[in-house]
C-alpha cells in the first residue's frame, strides 16, 4: 500500500504542467515503485492485480512526452480506484 501511495503522489505531481517539463525525473522512479508494487502484491488479497499490471504499462508509456501526459492521468485514476478497494476491506 505505501508503493501505492507514493505512486499517486507522483502521479498527481506529474499532472500539473508545470511540473510536467521534468517529466523524465518523475517517470524513472515512477516505473521502480510499480514494479515493486506489483511485486508485493503477490497475494492479491485485494483483487487489484489487474490495476496493478495496467499502473506498470502507464508508467512505461509516460515516457513518450504528449501521449505520457494522458498515461499517467490515467494512472493517477486507477492509483485511486486500487486504493479505493484496499480501504474498503
Amino acid at each position: 500500500m505505501a508503493f501505492l501511495i507514493v505512486l499517486l503522489v507522483i502521479f498527481s505531481l506529474t499532472v500539473i504542467p508545470y511540473l510536467n517539463l521534468f517529466y523524465i525525473l518523475f517517470s524513472v522512479p515512477a516505473i521502480g515503485f510499480s514494479i515493486a508494487n506489483v511485486v508485493m502484491n503477490k497475494k492479491d488479497e485485494y483483487k487489484t492485480k489487474k490495476l496493478d499490471i495496467a499502473i506498470l504499462v502507464l508508467s512505461v508509456v509516460a515516457i513518450i512526452p504528449f501521449v505520457g501526459y494522458v498515461a499517467k492521468a490515467v494512472a493517477l485514476a486507477f492509483c485511486i480506484v486500487n486504493l479505493n478497494k484496499i480501504t474498503k476491506k
